[in-house]
């Protein structure tokens, strides 16, 4: 604002310049790829190579310059996107050909082109390298070493996809089944290729009985190198007898290769029991009066099915003959517990001796067989049932020999002071 007659005071003009490090980056060429994937010359497909792992493709690129300055540095390096982009190794040289993690390069007002930037890629090892249906995106960042100015560049490097199907785990030798009941049978599967694979099953079930079903999913859909499970429910009719026979599980992935079969054996069964061994569980067979007595009583079941809630019932008993129906003393114990199909469980039965006065008994330990095939349900032995040790301290034996020796030294030694009536002095 300048009043009437007022003169202006000095009006200072700032001037900066904007410094410009702009350039464009394009690719001229690439080598090393495979010829028959038909791409653009920033996407290509590497090959494989004979040791496990792919090729190295090479891109030559070219800068221009577009920004004001009379001379430009930069710093070109690169990364890898994708999963397993920490395994592939990308590298770099300005014409020297001397590969590095980095290359420098100068470029002006009086050097608008730069043509002599080299970046090679090696991806990883076939065991490791994803196979990704839009490929991996290789960044190449142009930094000027001014002022932070970046420029980035995308290359896109394919992985041919490796397929592959396997089962993490065998199955079983033979799945058991109760009549009128249902089993899962699990199949432990692995996609040891390199991408996302659809596998397809087909299931032969001509051998599958009357009246039996077989239901499970036709497809599984798994990434690179990724296990899971696939399951099939196997119903078999309650009035189904014995029955032995076999599933084969067909297998193909979603270029039409096929694997092996997977057989999987079936088999009316029910659990079968048997007591294998009891003992102390202080060690031993014989018990303590007046205690409580602790038994280990292992027992296994060799048949297909899990037994579940099985009841371990054990008696003492007075006498054999009868046992334990008509000579029980009325000491029981029990244990219920889960024994896996194939395996053994340990139980723990308790008998409260407090009331048992020492003598040999008989111990009867029984399955309770209800919906068990028990080969073995019960199993009778003799058990001493000890007194109690005395209570207090067992010193006064020693000091009772003590006491004897000391007596029988001074008898000792008074008649060897003694003179007889016929000595003659």
């Amino acid at each position: 604002t300048i009043r009437p007659g007022q003169e202006a005071p000095p009006i200072t003009l700032a001037h900066v310049r904007v410094a410009n490090h702009e350039i464009a980056v394009s690719t001229i060429n690439n080598s090393g790829s495979d010829p028959e994937y038909n791409g653009t010359i920033d996407d290509v497909r590497v090959n494989s190579n004979s040791e496990g792992g792919f090729s190295p493709v090479e891109f030559h690129l070219s800068v221009e310059y577009l920004g004001h300055e009379p001379f430009d540095s930069f710093n070109s390096f690169g990364e890898v996107v994708g999963t397993d982009g920490s395994l592939w190794l990308v590298e770099l040289h300005n014409g020297s050909g001397a590969w590095n993690t980095s290359a420098k390069f100068d470029v002006g007002l009086e050097h608008l082109n730069y043509s002599d930037v080299y970046v090679r890629v090696t991806p990883a090892n076939q065991s490791t390298s994803h196979s990704f249906v839009s490929g991996h995106t290789i960044r190449l960042f142009m930094a000027s070493l001014e002022d932070g100015y970046m420029k980035d560049h995308e290359l896109t490097v394919r992985i041919p996809q490796i397929h592959g199907f396997e089962l993490t785990e065998p199955m079983q030798d033979v799945y058991g089944i109760q009549p009128g009941e249902s089993i899962i049978a699990e199949l432990k599967i692995t996609n040891s290729g390199n991408g996302d694979d659809r596998f397809e099953f087909e299931f032969d079930d001509s051998e599958l009985p009357e009246g039996w079903a077989l239901t499970g999913a036709t497809s599984h859909t798994l990434g690179p190198f990724i296990s899971s499970t696939h399951s099939l429910t196997i119903t078999a009719p309650a009035n189904a007898s014995d029955e032995e026979f076999s599933i084969f599980v067909s297998v193909r992935d979603k270029a039409n290769n096929s694997y092996p079969d997977i057989e999987i054996n079936v088999q009316t069964s029910m659990p079968s029991l048997r007591i294998v061994s009891h003992q102390n569980h202080n060690g031993g067979e014989d018990a303590e009066a007046g205690q409580t007595a602790l038994y280990n009583v292992v027992v296994e079941n060799t048949g297909l099915i899990d037994a579940q809630q099985v009841q371990l019932n054990g008696t003492l008993c007075d006498s054999y003959s009868g046992c334990p129906s008509t000579s029980s003393t009325g000491v029981i114990g029990t244990d219920t517990r889960d024994i896996p199909a194939n395996s053994e469980v340990v139980f723990k039965i308790t008998f409260d001796l407090s009331e048992i006065s020492p003598d040999t008994y008989y111990f009867h330990f029984e399955i309770n067989e209800t919906g068990f095939d028990s080969v073995e349900e019960y199993s009778i032995s003799d058990i001493k049932v000890r007194s109690p040790p005395a209570e207090g301290s067992t010193d006064w034996l020693g000091w009772l020999l003590a006491a004897m020796l000391i007596v029988a030294l001074l008898t000792l030694t008074r008649r060897g002071g003694r003179r007889k009536g016929a000595a003659p002095f």
